[in-house]
């Protein structure tokens, strides 16, 4: 089986750009940008399709098969797919669109310029006719449960080797290539959408972090890869809400925190070390917990035990903050 992984930075991996180029780019977007400190709004965005279990989910539910994501839009996801449908619209031409001029920050701009920089040798080499933005993969055939279909951000089609294109736009580092199992599906659907394809090289581009990560994946592992995706299908099928397994990877994401069973046995123990008359939730049904009749009786010592675990993530960011100020390197903080 031939393969190859590699994990770099955008500085050393994607096409270069001379500073004075970048230097002239940001301030001629600096003579038109209007400041703007209004959140952006998600309804100028197209509404993206998403399969029941989402292919960008599965690393939480392989943690955990109860996790649930997230309803709505946060800031970020919002800037997030702001600058994937840019990308999706405009191309490698980016920088050069008037769109470029009125994005909100100069480093949104650096992002997309880094991004469009790494994809545009490729795009030329394939042509339009072998370029694909935006790609809706058919995961049908795989019987993958509840994930029939993902959506590949950048596909360009070689014959024989079939590239697979993926922007990360958040601050959090995701797993490499060779192991992000979100790209593992994308590249089952490629294979199934290319059946002339030998291989799959898949890239991660994720320029928040200076992040290039690519990995060769081949159809002799088509076995190993769907092993993977199916066993965390069948999981949620058998198990969501009934194991439940906290992480910071899954519960910082996820929908169902405050009615976990595990996590409130955890903050309980927190309640009753500060004294907080806490009732055993752990005896409590999950859904009882967000309940209005239990909130209207036990509110209160809920509420002093939300506020005190607040405080000190609070507290402890500030510290955190300030040692990696002062010039200390803080892992996970960006």
């Amino acid at each position: 089986m031939a393969t190859k992984t590699s994990s770099s930075s955008f500085l050393k991996t994607s096409a270069s750009t001379s500073s004075a180029s970048r230097s002239k780019k940001t301030a001629a977007r600096s003579t038109t940008q209007k400041p703007s400190t209004s959140k952006p709004r998600s309804s100028a965005l197209p509404e993206k399709e998403h399969a029941k279990l989402s292919p960008s989910g599965f690393k939480q539910r392989e943690l955990c098969p109860s996790y649930q994501p997230t309803p709505g839009d946060s800031n970020a996801s919002i800037i997030g797919t702001k600058l994937h449908d840019l990308m999706e619209r405009l191309g490698a031409d980016v920088a050069e669109h008037p769109e470029f001029a009125f994005l909100e920050s100069d480093e949104q701009a650096q992002y997309l310029e880094m991004v469009a920089e790494y994809v545009s040798p490729f795009m030329q080499n394939a042509g339009d006719k072998r370029t694909y933005k935006e790609l809706k993969l058919d995961l049908g055939p795989w019987q993958i449960h509840d994930c029939d279909f993902g959506t590949a951000d950048l596909i360009l089609d070689f014959g024989d080797t079939v590239e697979l294109m993926d922007y990360k736009f958040g601050k959090v580092e995701v797993d490499d290539a060779a192991d992000n199992i979100q790209v593992w599906i994308y590249v089952l659907g490629v294979f199934h959408k290319f059946p002339k394809a030998r291989s799959v090289r898949a890239h991660i581009l994720q320029p928040p972090c200076d992040l290039v990560s690519v990995h060769t994946f081949t159809r002799d592992i088509i076995n190993h890869l769907l092993l993977r995706a199916r066993t965390i299908a069948d999981r949620v099928r058998e198990l969501a809400g009934k194991e439940h397994n906290p992480s910071v990877e899954a519960c910082t994401w996820c929908a169902a925190k405050a009615t976990c069973p595990k996590v409130a046995a955890l903050v309980l123990k927190t309640g009753k070390v500060a004294k907080i008359e806490v009732p055993e939730l752990e005896t409590l049904k999950p859904d009882e917990l967000t309940d209005p009749a239990f909130l209207l009786e036990h509110g209160d010592m809920v509420y002093n035990l939300a506020k005190l675990m607040e405080a000190w993530g609070e507290s402890m960011r500030y510290h955190m903050t300030g040692f990696a100020i002062a010039g200390h390197e803080v892992k996970g903080m960006r």
